[in-house]
């Protein structure tokens, strides 16, 4: 995992988890191409609801 080192539990248990999303205030730890691989994408709280 190539996402920010304090992050990776998060990336970490959305695999595990199998989810499609990270929902989170902090994109820039998520960036699309440490995420695309393991075939999770990140989106901020207002892209989700909106």
């Amino acid at each position: 995992m190539t996402n920010d080192s304090g992050d990776r539990h998060v990336l970490a248990a959305a695999v595990v988890a199998k989810a499609d999303i990270i929902v989170t205030s902090n994109l820039k730890h998520f960036r699309e191409k440490d995420l695309v691989s393991w075939g999770v994408k990140a989106q901020s709280p207002s892209g989700f609801f909106n």
